[in-house]
């Protein structure tokens, strides 16, 4: 990776967890990595595509770190709490990226960000079940293996969201150890009381919605077709009127409160590109009809 896509990496990460995705511009992220608003096109196509290398970046580094650390541990409990102790440490340590992850994995910007951050939650659940088969023995576990993971994941997921939101933990080994006996405890509780699981029943993949369950969001989904659109122009049209009128039209469109004068003069002067026609009109309903009706 060249260093200054590291730059935008890390730069977009900060500004994207501080004012979010949609609020924050290519040119604050350029300004912050002390590079230009049109050297930041030789690296990223759009915020999309930022934002899904900040996701990969991230997650990879936080999952090299977990798997390497557990290569030559060969007792299983002692490898889940040392890899999950990691994975703690890790998630303190990149406190900005966790925090933008919260704040934006729920938006599917387009579909590859939302099947990467489905890919994310599945592979989690699967590190965390097959820790637990391992550490207890198939057959022991296998009627309860689907409740206890989810139980897991609930309990890591709450820890690391009082340890974002106040001082760490003193000793994150012994947090960890602490959960994994919780998990014990949890077991055990089944073995002793004969309740049936709940949620043994459902697979893998039903853990997360799919993307194309999800519920579209109509802004969203007209701001990510003027990214396509101003993506094609970047590539194919020889123009650059184009091309700045789209990106200023995006940039004002993703504010909190699109300036209406500043909206219809970027639609204006698209006015003779017949090809956009469609979507001008979209634009013009969805924006500055509804900003209209508010009135």
């Amino acid at each position: 990776m060249k260093e200054k896509e590291k730059w935008l990496i890390e730069a977009g990460m900060k500004l994207f967890a501080r004012k979010g995705v949609l609020a924050t511009s290519i040119q604050e992220i350029a300004t912050e990595s002390g590079i230009s608003k049109g050297a930041f096109y030789l690296y990223f196509d759009s915020k999309e595509d930022l934002l899904l290398a900040i996701f990969r970046y991230y997650y990879d580094l936080i999952n090299t770190k977990v798997h390497e650390v557990g290569q030559h541990i060969t007792d299983p409990k002692e490898r889940f709490i040392r890899q999950l102790q990691v994975q703690l440490e890790e998630i303190e340590k990149h406190k900005e990226f966790i925090v933008m992850h919260a704040r934006e994995h729920a938006i599917p910007f387009n579909q590859d960000i939302a099947e990467f951050v489905f890919t994310m939650r599945d592979e989690m659940f699967t590190f965390f079940r097959n820790h637990l088969i391992h550490m207890f023995g198939e057959e022991r576990v296998q009627s309860y293996v689907t409740d206890l993971t989810l139980l897991m994941q609930g309990m890591t997921q709450v820890f690391c969201e009082m340890m974002l939101l106040h001082n760490k933990p003193s000793d994150l080994g012994e947090s960890a150890a602490y959960m994994v006996r919780r998990i014990e405890d949890l077991l055990e509780g089944f073995e002793r009381s004969g309740d049936k699981p709940i949620f043994e029943s459902y697979s893998n993949n039903s853990m997360c919605l799919s993307y194309a369950a999800a519920p579209v969001d109509p802004k969203q989904q007209l701001l990510q077709e003027l990214h396509t659109v101003a993506k094609e122009a970047s590539h194919t049209a020889n123009d650059d009127h184009l091309r700045i009128t789209l990106d200023v039209l995006i940039e004002e469109l993703t504010a909190n409160e699109p300036r209406l004068p500043l909206v219809e003069g970027m639609l204006y002067n698209l006015r003779n590109y017949e090809t956009l026609a469609p979507i001008i009109e979209k634009v013009r309903n969805h924006f500055c009809t509804s900003s209209d009706s508010s009135k």
